[in-house]
């Protein structure tokens, strides 16, 4: 449990800093998949509007991954849309108690 929640803090770092690759946070994006953890659903909707709009899709998948909600953002999404799919993500992960 403690190495599951090691590497989602760090998966969560790099996908959250600028100073990474796109490559990198999107190994990043892939990592939170595997280790399957909803409770990042809050932090990674923060994210969204701050990541490069390469990772917004596979960022969506990972979102509807981790919760089988699907409120995007999809491949050809606008900042706005983004922006809006970042809003639900948020408030469907307060209503479930995440960070």
């Amino acid at each position: 449990a403690a190495r599951r929640a090691e590497n989602r803090d760090t998966a969560m770092k790099v996908l959250g800093h600028e100073g990474f690759s796109t490559d990198s946070r999107l190994a990043a994006v892939q990592l939170l998949g595997k280790l399957k953890d909803a409770a990042v659903v809050g932090q990674v909707a923060e994210l969204l509007p701050k990541l490069p709009r390469e990772l917004w899709p596979k960022t969506g998948e990972l979102l509807r991954q981790l919760t089988g909600q699907d409120f995007g953002p999809r491949s050809g999404d606008g900042f706005a849309q983004v922006y809006e799919a970042g809003k639900q993500w948020k408030a469907w992960g307060q209503q479930k108690g995440d960070r």
